[in-house]
């Protein structure tokens, strides 16, 4: 689908429920419909991210060698797998201290890495990540797999229920989630293990960010 076309099934199925006139939908329907396909980004992320998942290059800091940072206009990482060389593509293994164990390396923060001293990658490094994307504009990317353009689309009939007060949002909550869970089993069984690993990643990441283990 287009954006315009998503508009449209949004109307489509907001006229079958009475909803259409709702001044607070009326020429806002982007916006609910970014809302709905940031939801389903964050759920398949978890459920089965290689449905979502971007490759990511990163940049070598100029003053910094061992210093590794996502591209300036790549929006920020929800969820991150092991970096690896670009060359030999083998994963790295974290470091507990950096330059005084094993590890290769160490996330500063969420966007950037440091690796250990005198240690340099083979044709730089790259990994996995499940990224925030922008606001959907008209005929603008959606940012999301053909086969889930429809979930977007009743996911953001489901938030106009939802902040419409007289209107009552369990039937097109049931029909999204239905819909959603048709796609998280079809991707899901496509994914393998990554979906795990990308989850223990992003613990691994954030928490070493944060200075704390997260559960």
């Amino acid at each position: 689908m287009t954006t315009a076309e998503l508009i449209a099934f949004l109307k489509l199925r907001l006229g079958l429920v009475g909803s259409i006139s709702d001044e607070r939908v009326a020429g806002n329907e982007l916006a609910f419909l970014t809302d709905a396909r940031n939801e389903i980004r964050s759920r398949l992320a978890l459920a089965a991210p290689m449905a979502v998942v971007d490759l990511v290059t990163l940049e070598q800091d100029v003053t910094v060698k061992e210093r590794w940072k996502f591209p300036a206009a790549t929006l920020d990482p929800l969820y991150l797998s092991r970096p690896r060389e670009v060359t030999t593509r083998q994963p790295m293994n974290p470091a507990n201290k950096l330059d005084y164990d094993h590890g290769l390396y160490i996330w500063e923060t969420p966007r950037q890495l440091r690796v250990t001293t005198g240690w340099t990658p083979t044709g730089g490094l790259e990994l996995d990540a499940v990224l925030m994307k922008p606001d959907l504009v008209n005929n603008g990317a959606i940012d999301l797999p053909t086969p889930c353009h429809r979930a977007i689309g009743l996911g953001a009939v489901k938030l106009v229920l939802m902040v419409n007060e007289d209107s009552d949002a369990r039937s097109a909550e049931k029909i999204y989630e239905a819909e959603m869970d048709r796609l998280e089993r079809i991707y899901s069984q496509l994914d393998e293990a990554r979906g795990m690993e990308l989850r223990e990643a992003l613990l691994e990441s954030t928490g070493r960010a944060l200075g704390e283990t997260i559960y």
